[in-house]
Parts: structure tokens; sequence; C-alpha cells
């Protein structure tokens, strides 16, 4: 089934053309969506969000709950929006993917978009020499694969289980590390 069947896909704003002094009756703080604010496994991470003041923002440029949000260029990473991060302002390096038909779950199409098999669709139409790039039409004609919604939600929990987990053994893993740090140590501080 082709994106653009169940989803409307937009490009972010030119934020240049909408930034603005801080002094003015009609300008509000705004957060804002960056490259590095975007994490392939961890979704949006907020403590990286940068702000700035504009006169006008449109309301199809804010984030609401339920939105794909896009980056565009390499790596190319999909993150939902919950209802916390509502009202970012998302500028052209993205795009926005609001669901309409709900034959897809917002979590699950994030999840999709970031899979193999996403993933080599968009790597034959991706564009760039230096920095491959994703084009909107390229989202639009994606062809994702129909699942019913229990198998949707199914991959989900299977997905957060595999985050969980790789989560643990990663601080594990630290732990083991210090754990041999300090047998090491002690060994060392012993036999003098």
């Amino acid at each position: 089934m082709l994106l653009k069947n169940v989803a409307t896909v937009h490009s972010g704003i030119v934020l240049s053309r909408k930034k603005t002094q801080e002094n003015g009756p009609d300008v509000k703080k705004y957060k804002i969506l960056t490259l590095r604010s975007i994490h392939e496994e961890k979704g949006i991470l907020e403590e990286k969000l940068e702000a700035n003041f504009f006169s006008e923002v449109l309301q199809d440029y804010l984030t609401r709950k339920g939105d794909v949000v896009v980056r565009l260029s390499s790596p190319n990473t999909a993150a939902y929006i919950h209802g916390g991060l509502k009202g970012i302002i998302i500028p052209s390096q993205f795009c926005v993917i609001r669901v309409y038909k709900k034959v897809f779950l917002p979590e699950y199409l994030a999840w999709y978009l970031g899979s193999t098999f996403a993933r080599k669709q968009i790597k034959k139409e991706i564009s760039g020499s230096t920095v491959s790039i994703i084009r909107k039409g390229t989202l639009e004609s994606l062809n994702v694969e129909k699942i019913s919604i229990k198998n949707q939600k199914n991959i989900l929990k299977i997905n957060e289980l595999k985050r969980r987990e790789i989560n643990l053994l990663k601080k594990l893993e630290k732990e083991k590390e210090n754990l041999y740090r300090g047998m090491i140590h002690r060994i060392i501080n012993d036999g003098r």
C-alpha cells in the first residue's frame, strides 16, 4: 500500500523566512527540531532541541500527537511524536507524516520507516552524492506492507523488548568493566 494513500507527507518550513527578533507584540518562542535532536533508537531527544523567536508559524509546521517526523538527510531517521512533544517547529530538513486512514498505527509507521524493508526501497530512490537526501515524493511512493493492527502492535512490543534488552546489555557491559577494573586494581595494590 502506498504511503500517500493512507497519510499526508509535508515538508518542513524554511526557518530563515520566519525567524524574528526577541521583541514584538506577536512574537513567541518555539522549540525547533534539529538534525541532532532525532535519534534512531530513542526518538526525539528533548535536550537537543533548539529554541528561537518567531512572529508567525503555521500550525501545519508544528508537531502534533501522532505525527511521524522523518529526517531527510542521512541517517534517515523517523520518530513518533507523543503528546509531550506537541508544538515543536518542523524545519525543512524534515518531513512530517500524518496518518489519516487508520490502516497503520503512527508508531508502527515510524518503526517501519527505520526498518530494513523501507531502507531498501528508499536506497533505490535516494539522491545526492555526498549526503543522501530523501525526497518527499520518495516517501509518498513508499510501499508499506499492510498488516493487521494486532500484528503492528506485536511488532512494536517486540521492538520495545529489543530496545530494553540492548539497554540492559549496555548497562551490564559497563558494570562488568567496572568489576574487572576493580579486580585488577585490587590485585595490583595487594601485590605491592
